[in-house]
């Protein structure tokens, strides 16, 4: 599917079930680069493909999927943005869809109010970012997730011995210069947590050697104080690397153990 976002071509890959009716959503949000930067066409972000066999492959027959590409990525045009360009581009893909559905007058549609979003790394953030925004998510599952400036920046400011921080702050500066915790910026490339029901599921691995699990257990903590669904939840792979490259089952389990909890409340 190509899509408008911000006035640039973008594209989506999107499934839909041969047997007309109404379906629940699944949104998945792909990994990349948490800060704007001026590159385009990333085909593949650690290792992991952006290509459609890839990004569809946990695609299920009874429901509809949406996986788009930010700008910058894939097909899309433009030039990769961070956390916040990534959001308005996760956005305006639901939005294209459902008025695909609209325009096509399709007998098949969106079950309404059945909209899961899940991501990685930065599509974490993307996922948790979008629950905070959208009225027509039910569920969200953030994995290793990007917590936001707000908390990344102070941490890597205070622990410069890691690699991935000192890459992070020299890039950072050049974009936007000295760190304003005040600025218009840090709050788009933040995650602001508002009072809501959804019930949302981050795992997170303690061996992440990209996000840390600390910055991941302090977002948790504000999360809870406005998230008031007893199934919105913390689980750690205690040696889980950025990928759960050894850790596919143990996320696999984790995460079916809490679709059946949230099916049945």
């Amino acid at each position: 599917m190509m899509y408008w976002s911000e006035g640039i071509e973008t594209s989506a890959y999107v499934t839909i079930p041969k047997k007309k009716g109404y379906y629940s959503l699944a949104v998945s949000c792909h990994g990349g680069y948490v800060i704007p930067l001026d590159i385009e066409n990333v085909q593949s972000i650690s290792g992991d493909n952006l290509d459609a066999e890839t990004m569809l492959s946990d695609a299920k027959s009874e429901i509809i999927t949406l996986s788009p590409l930010y700008r910058g990525y894939g097909d899309s045009k433009g030039t990769v943005d961070g956390l916040s360009g990534a959001t308005i581009d996760t956005n305006n893909a639901i939005d294209a869809l459902y008025a695909h559905f609209k325009e096509a007058n399709m007998e098949s549609a969106i079950r309404s109010g059945f909209v899961s979003v899940g991501g990685t790394s930065l599509g974490g953030g993307v996922a948790l970012k979008l629950s905070q925004t959208r009225k027509d998510i039910n569920n969200v599952v953030a994995i290793n997730p990007y917590v936001g400036l707000d908390l990344l920046y102070p941490w890597a400011e205070d622990n410069l011995d890691n690699d991935w921080n000192k890459g992070f702050l020299e890039t950072y500066h050049q974009e936007f210069g000295k760190y304003d915790p005040t600025s218009i910026q840090t709050k788009e490339e933040s995650i602001e947590i508002k009072r809501s029901l959804i019930p949302i599921l981050i795992v997170q691995g303690q061996k992440d050697e990209v996000m840390n699990w600390e910055l991941t257990q302090k977002f948790y903590e504000k999360l809870k104080k406005e998230n008031q669904n007893e199934h919105t939840t913390l689980e750690f792979i205690p040696d889980g690397d950025h990928g759960l490259t050894k850790h596919q089952a143990d996320l696999y389990e984790i995460m079916e153990n809490w679709y059946k909890e949230i099916s049945e409340r």
